[in-house]
């Protein structure tokens, strides 16, 4: 197994690893903050106008929140979607559906109650 080493990692590696990780997070983070951006521009709204510190803030912040929300999505996947097959009966199919259904709508409905609430830096023009 590749995660069981038989040596200590050295300084160097921990660097690279640490560089990789930091790197992958921008990246994922620009690449949905510039489709964000395009999906702006392409409904009239322009670009928001910060400062450059203000936009690596956010593709951080927007590649943490992906890379977390996958981590979160990947248990759940692996014990509702997974183990669906067409062989099983129609009862447990649609329980497994029913539960990711609700998983879903729980999170909507934080996100509206934190809107409602004032939690969110920005109204969503729904």
């Amino acid at each position: 197994m590749a995660l069981l080493r038989k040596r200590p990692l050295t300084a160097t590696e921990i660097g690279i690893r640490v560089a990789a990780g930091v790197t992958l997070i921008f990246v994922v983070g620009v690449l949905c903050g510039v489709f964000e951006l395009v999906l702006g521009l392409l409904q009239g709204k322009g670009v928001p106008k910060w400062s450059l510190l203000t936009y690596i803030g956010v593709a951080f912040a927007l590649g943490l929140f992906c890379l977390l929300a996958e981590a979160v999505w990947y248990p759940i996947g692996k014990v509702l979607i997974e183990p669906d097959r067409v062989t099983d009966p129609l009862w447990k199919r649609s329980l497994r559906l029913v539960i990711l259904l609700a998983i879903v709508s729980l999170v909507m409905a934080g996100g509206i109650y934190a809107e409602n609430k004032g939690w969110l830096p920005a109204r969503f023009a729904w």
